[in-house]
C-alpha cells in the first residue's frame, strides 16, 4: 500500500508540472505569454494559440501579459 502512495504522489506532481505551461499566439505581432487560454489579451490573435513552457516563451523573447500578471 505504501508503494501506491508514492506512485499517486508522483502522478500528482507530474500533472501539476504539466499545468505550468503558458499560452502564446503565433501571430507575427504577438509579444506576450498568458496564464490562461481565455485571457482577453489573446482575443485578437491572428495565428494559432499554443501552450508551451514559460522557459520556452521567454527564449522566444516573450514577456508576461499585463492582464494575466498584474
Amino acid at each position: 500500500m505504501k508503494h501506491c502512495k508514492y506512485i499517486l504522489f508522483a502522478l500528482l506532481l507530474a500533472s501539476c508540472a504539466e499545468d505550468k505551461g503558458v499560452y502564446i499566439c503565433t501571430g507575427h505581432m504577438s509579444r506576450r505569454y498568458h496564464k490562461k487560454e481565455t485571457c482577453k489579451g489573446l482575443d485578437r490573435c491572428s495565428g494559432e494559440i499554443l501552450k508551451i513552457s514559460v522557459e520556452e516563451a521567454r527564449s522566444y523573447g516573450r514577456t508576461p501579459c499585463r492582464y494575466c500578471y498584474e
